[in-house]
């Protein structure tokens, strides 16, 4: 008998359960005319340092669901009654388990102040990946990874080397020159926790084997970029 099939958010609504959706690299980036992390019930978003907006550390979430919200607010804050923790006799009434995942002010006045800045640098990292890929076209052994500028916006520029051997050699070129770049993640299922997973994850062993991030800061100018690419061509050449 086939199994009905049924998406995600009808699954959900079936089992009383909440969809949390990951967006941490996503902000800027739009699918089907709509924002990323705003498809579910609860979109996370990262300011960790690498991001466009950073706060150093941190992030938020984003909701329309008032009754989450709230209880957010209360988790993020030892558990207790946002409402009553001004008033001295309820300063300590914990209402149920939280954590100390406060923002400190600091950090919301660097965030609110980058934000600002938003669309000026969600256009440079457009601008970055296109001068990278210009640069290399013609390159036989990098592989672009396939992006739609007009809709997402790059978080680190992607490339694909044909393999570990080639892919180190330019690692260690590069920093001879003092050009950092950083090798993709290693994949969830070769992890110290998740070794007992059973089944064929060949791609994403590829993936992870020939991947490499190349300088992406906001900070970059033209001839930086430049420069590395400059110094790609001289050891892949």
């Amino acid at each position: 008998m086939a199994i009905p099939k049924v998406t995600l958010k009808e699954f959900a609504e079936k089992s009383d359960l909440f969809i949390i959706e990951d967006s941490c690299h996503g902000i800027g980036s739009f699918y089907g005319g709509k924002h990323t992390g705003c498809y579910s019930d609860v979109g996370i978003f990262s300011f960790s340092t690498p991001k466009i907006i950073t706060t150093g550390q941190g992030g938020m979430l984003v909701t329309d669901n008032e009754e989450l919200y709230e209880k957010f607010r209360m988790i993020k804050d030892f558990g207790r009654d946002v409402d009553k923790k001004h008033q001295m006799e309820n300063a300590f009434d914990h209402v149920e388990m939280g954590y100390n995942f406060k923002f400190t002010e600091f950090q919301a006045a660097v965030g609110i102040a980058q934000m600002k800045k938003l669309s000026q640098r969600v256009e440079h990292n457009k601008k970055m990946f296109q001068l990278y890929k210009e640069n290399l076209a013609s390159i036989p052994e990098i592989e672009f990874v396939d992006l739609d500028l007009k809709t997402s916006v790059p978080w680190f520029v992607d490339i694909l080397l044909p393999n570990e051997k080639i892919r180190q050699g330019l690692v260690e070129h590069l920093k001879q020159s003092g050009i950092g770049t950083r090798k993709f993640y290693p994949p969830i299922h070769k992890l110290l926790p998740y070794q007992s997973i059973d089944g064929d994850f060949s791609n994403t062993d590829e993936i992870s084997e020939r991947g490499l991030w190349l300088p992406s800061s906001s900070f970059l100018l033209d001839e930086d970029i430049l420069r590395v690419c400059d110094s790609i061509k001289s050891f892949l050449n």
